[in-house]
């Protein structure tokens, strides 16, 4: 149980990180995407991650950079943000 709980804290460091440098360069769109359109823009986000994830264990992938893990950790985060929104909404 102890190395799953060092393996669950590095995944979610890494997750932090991502968060973090993702929102110096996109300004935290996701979230102004939430306030436009409510919880629709999460799940549109989350299908194309889905999407990809999919054609990723099907097809081998044309972008080099970009692997099927990367994409877990987007959607992860995606849906880290709009527990994040929901919460702030709620005050």
């Amino acid at each position: 149980m102890e190395g799953n709980l060092k393996a669950f804290d590095a995944v979610v460091a890494d997750l932090r990180g991502i968060y973090h440098r993702k929102n110096l360069d996109y300004k935290d769109s996701f979230a102004r995407s939430l306030d436009k359109h409510g919880l629709l823009a999460y799940v549109i986000r989350a299908e194309d991650k889905f999407s990809r994830i999919d054609n990723l264990i099907t097809n081998t992938a044309q972008v080099n950079d970009e692997a099927i893990e990367d994409t877990i950790r987007d959607l992860a985060n995606y849906s880290i943000m709009a527990v994040m929104w929901l919460e702030k909404r709620r005050g």
